[in-house]
């Protein structure tokens, strides 16, 4: 039986590119987010989004709940702290169905890992991935994918862009044994 942990990580003010690898009960946008946000700061998936409205006032739109499969993009006037508390995930236990296309994923592990290690059960030659700080192309199979984005982190939120849809499923454990 997994217990509850509090994550905490910085946002800067500007976008930032987070995602969540662990859940609670109550996944709504004002639960998760609770804890940044000011008048005028803007959230958004790739299906939704949502305004602050001040404090007391809270998170409104069309982004009522936040998915751990997601990349969130945030976009806060202000540096502040995400706080959430929830029960981590066994990654294997949420595969992410992915389309043809651009496709916006969080990061479920709860350790750093390399890209390869990560998502190498996806992927074909000419495919892209890019987090907020770097990028990575697919060399195709039996190579792998090469670029500035060699570790992805947990928090931190990407989009990936495949020329056919799959299914990712991350890794349980660390793997760290390819970077």
């Amino acid at each position: 039986i997994a217990t509850d942990v509090e994550i905490s990580f910085d946002v800067s003010a500007g976008w930032n590119w987070i995602s969540f690898n662990v859940q609670n009960e109550d996944m709504s946008t004002n639960n998760v987010l609770g804890s940044i946000g000011s008048y005028g700061d803007y959230v958004k998936t790739q299906g939704g989004f949502a305004d602050h409205y001040g404090e007391g006032n809270g998170w409104y739109g069309t982004l009522q709940f936040i998915s751990i499969e997601e990349l969130i993009k945030l976009n806060v006037a202000s540096s502040g702290t995400v706080d959430f508390i929830g029960s981590p995930v066994t990654p294997s236990d949420y595969p992410i169905d992915l389309e043809a296309g651009w496709n916006w994923i969080g990061y479920l592990p709860s350790a750093s890992m390399g890209t390869n290690n990560a998502i190498g059960g996806i992927g074909a030659f000419g495919d892209y991935i890019k987090g907020q700080g770097g990028f990575a192309d697919h060399y195709g199979e039996g190579n792998g994918w090469y670029g500035t984005l060699a570790v992805l982190n947990p928090f931190e939120g990407y989009m990936v862009n495949l020329a056919e849809g799959g299914t990712l499923v991350y890794p349980d454990g660390s793997g760290l044994a390819r970077v």
